[in-house]
């Protein structure tokens, strides 16, 4: 399912732009779940899991879509899983 999951990113640069893409998969979702400032932002509270793309997702979104190539690192609960 993993798998699937990181190919929604790709799937949505057919109709949105990369800045709504990555909007909806964090603001809009805390949102949704009515857990603004708690999760979809990095501040002080919040839940603070972090992915660092080896590209700017902005410019290539394909770099969420493809983890094994595109992300350097994920911090999850202050652990760095690289």
């Amino acid at each position: 399912m993993h798998a699937r999951q990181s190919e929604e990113f790709a799937l949505r640069t057919r109709v949105q732009k990369p800045d709504a893409v990555l909007r909806s998969a964090t603001t809009v979702a805390a949102a949704l779940l009515r857990r603004e400032g708690e999760l979809g932002v990095l501040t002080p509270g919040a839940y603070g899991d972090v992915v660092l793309a080896r590209a700017n997702p902005l410019d290539d979104i394909a770099a969420l879509a493809d983890p094994a190539h595109g992300i350097a690192h994920v911090v999850q609960a202050g652990i760095c899983r690289s």
